[in-house]
């Protein structure tokens, strides 16, 4: 039987998955940092963040079988812990529907809309508006606590991962 997760090191630089690469698996850092860029207009690369030690990255094209929506590359020596798409399914599958959903859910936010920093414009259309909306009472509902509350300390990394990404995306209330 496969092990759940397999070590892998990379070194100072070295590219950990590519931009609009299929994604098999997962990642958690155990030790070192990883940087996440995007490539911009013109081919310029924006970083998007520097993560490290119990954050987790590549998940979401895991989960819905996307295209990675960043590249992630190693700074300095970096040991991770990387789950395979099997594992994470299984994962997934084990967990109450409402949950699942919850996932689903967050997942799809963050994969439709902007920051609202970055929209670049001051009024928000309609969609806009209802998906932000939707997204803050998912993240403010009772569903949270037991998504917190998971056994699998992988599916609480996971759950937490997007709810702080979904959570960064939201316009200011009020």
């Amino acid at each position: 039987m496969k092990s759940a997760f397999e070590r892998r090191v990379f070194f100072d630089g070295e590219l950990i998955f590519k931009e609009g690469d299929g994604g098999g698996q997962a990642f958690l850092v155990e030790s070192g940092q990883v940087l996440l860029s995007k490539l911009g207009a013109d081919d310029q690369t924006i970083e998007i963040a520097q993560i490290g030690a119990r954050s987790l990255f590549g998940e979401m094209a895991v989960i819905d079988q996307s295209a990675r929506m960043a590249s992630a590359r190693a700074i300095g020596k970096t040991t991770l812990m990387e789950i395979d798409k099997l594992v994470l399914e299984q994962k997934l599958e084990s967990v109450d529907e409402d949950i699942r959903k919850l996932f689903e859910m967050l997942l799809h936010y963050i994969r439709d809309t902007l920051p609202y920093n970055e929209r670049g414009k001051t009024e928000l259309t309609a969609l806009e508006t209802n998906m932000d909306a939707l997204a803050r009472r998912t993240l403010q509902s009772p569903i949270v606590t037991k998504a917190n509350e998971l056994e699998d300390l992988f599916l609480v990394a996971l759950f937490q991962s997007l709810a702080a990404y979904a959570a960064r995306r939201l316009p200011p209330e009020g």
